[in-house]
């Protein structure tokens, strides 16, 4: 499964940047995973690939369980949709044309903190979806 983040954010916090790379190197194993950082979120919309299964992330969605985002993944790729495209932004116009939208919490979270949370749930869920443990 190809997987790909696009974020836009500016600059990222060492500490966020950090964790986001042990999260990506972990997701290695699973996926093919590509983040994307743009300076907007228009230019993270026009940077969104049309051939992917485009899903919206924004507080202002509906909040995703693990289990539910698992088998999300699961079931996309099942259906035989090989790349699936996150994009955080909260332009409503853009939410509208996804093919999902989710949110990973109901606070508003820096764009930076929401990447790495929403890395740290991709994770979570090809953990689940593979029957292995999440904490060592």
């Amino acid at each position: 499964m190809k997987i790909t983040l696009i974020i836009p954010v500016k600059k990222m916090a060492k500490y966020h940047l950090e964790a986001s790379k042990e999260y990506m190197k972990r997701l290695s194993r699973y996926c093919n995973l590509h983040v994307i950082k743009c300076k907007s979120e228009s230019e993270a919309i026009k940077k969104t690939p049309t051939t992917s299964y485009i899903i919206g992330v924004s507080p202002s969605c509906k909040t995703i369980s693990s289990e539910a985002l698992a088998k999300e993944i699961a079931d996309l790729g099942i259906s035989s949709i090989s790349s699936i495209c996150f994009v955080l932004t909260s332009q409503e116009d853009f939410l509208k044309s996804c093919d999902k939208t989710i949110a990973l919490s109901s606070l508003p979270l820096s764009s930076d903190l929401e990447s790495l949370v929403l890395l740290e749930q991709i994770y979570r869920s090809y953990r689940i979806i593979h029957n292995q443990a999440y904490h060592k």
